[in-house]
């Protein structure tokens, strides 16, 4: 019958059994922009019983489906490629869409549903955070992360949602942007924290630089809004939970005094509501979680870890080893987990292997099972 074979040039081609060549397509030669690889490196071929069409997987991310005869190519599925993958964002007025940011420099928006890319656009740099303005008509995306390409680290784009086209651009941080957040409610403020130990707070309209929070010693991680838009909480890599006013950027003296206080959102892996999704000492030697996310309407708050596990509690999570329901499919270290609007469906991340798993919550006990 022939076998297959692929290169560096994108090239794929169909060889006789005599090894003559009988037919090649070209990936580059793919006519939609929009569908041509980030990379076309051929990485892995692989065709039907019958030798009519060709599977064909690249670098980039992107696999590939030939019809031998004709030579068309449909784009079957994609994913980022490159290195890590940390940008989560989850549409805050369709249920079914949320964006994706890694070190390939891509930005892609999902539909849920189809499982399937809707538009992408390629950045001028790494990045690794990124945040759905309240009423989604605008993409904030932070750059940098990967420490070879660091010419444009603490750089953020607006970005408009629907055309993904760079509508603001700026600098204020020197390095990476690590989270964004939107203020509560309309979104009036615009926040960023940096691996430089400061949030870094702008008016959303204009993004001039209203406050920076007094600088600490280690990177900011992940923070979080509360309520009423008056204090930040934030989470460092050497595990360290600290509160800043919004209103003059200083922190807070006493982490007591903000024990009861409601947060907009709940992604910091640290803090009274959230300490039960940490193992026991003797039973989770090494296990670090990695994000933790609160549902927008139910009860319920998911976390990952840095063993590939996907885990769905009951909120509050106060109590340690309470119990949860866990969701398989991924044994490597997971970067985010993000509830969709209406909380039907679980999105989570792994960082190395850049695998994005879809689970659908199942009543009663929600379980999370992969979609």
């Amino acid at each position: 019958m022939g076998v297959v074979s692929g290169g560096k040039d994108g090239l794929v081609i169909v060889w006789g059994a005599e090894l003559q060549k009988i037919r090649s397509y070209n990936l580059m030669d793919i006519p939609e922009i929009e569908k041509l690889p980030f990379s076309c490196v051929v990485h892995s071929v692989h065709t039907d019983e019958s030798f009519s069409k060709v599977l064909v997987g690249c670098k980039g991310g992107e696999i590939y489906e030939i019809a031998k005869d004709s030579g068309r190519i449909i784009l079957q599925n994609e994913a980022h490629s490159t290195k890590e993958l940390w940008g989560l964002s989850m549409h805050p007025k369709n249920d079914d869409l949320y964006a994706t940011t890694g070190d390939d420099a891509l930005v892609r928006v999902w539909s849920i549903s189809t499982r399937r890319v809707v538009r992408k656009m390629r950045l001028d740099s790494a990045s690794r955070a990124l945040a759905w303005s309240p009423d989604g008509k605008k993409i904030c995306v932070g750059l940098g992360g990967d420490s070879t390409m660091m010419v444009k680290d603490g750089t953020f784009v607006i970005l408009d949602s629907a055309k993904l086209e760079v509508l603001h651009e700026d600098r204020k941080s020197k390095m990476w942007i690590t989270d964004i957040k939107y203020s509560p409610g309309e979104g009036k403020l615009l926040a960023m924290s940096s691996a430089d130990g400061r949030i870094y707070i702008h008016d959303s309209s204009s993004y001039e630089l209203k406050i920076v929070t007094q600088k600490i010693t280690e990177p900011i991680s992940i923070f979080d809004f509360d309520s009423e838009g008056d204090h930040l909480q934030c989470t460092t890599p050497d595990f360290r939970l600290m509160y800043f006013t919004v209103e003059d950027g200083k922190p807070v003296t006493s982490n007591a005094k903000l024990r009861d206080t409601v947060w907009d959102t709940t992604t910091c892996t640290l803090g009274w509501n959230v300490q039960g999704v940490w193992p026991k000492e003797d039973a989770g030697v090494g296990v670090d979680v990695t994000s933790v996310c609160k549902a927008n309407k139910k009860k319920l708050l998911a976390s990952v870890d840095n063993d590939g596990a996907v885990k769905v509690f009951h909120f509050p999570t106060q109590i340690k080893d309470m119990k949860y329901s866990e969701g398989l499919g991924n044994s490597n270290f997971m970067s985010k987990v993000r509830f969709n609007l209406k909380d039907e469906y679980l999105l989570a991340m792994g960082a190395k292997d850049r695998v994005i798993m879809q689970y659908k919550l199942r009543a009663p006990n929600t379980r999370p099972d992969v979609a």
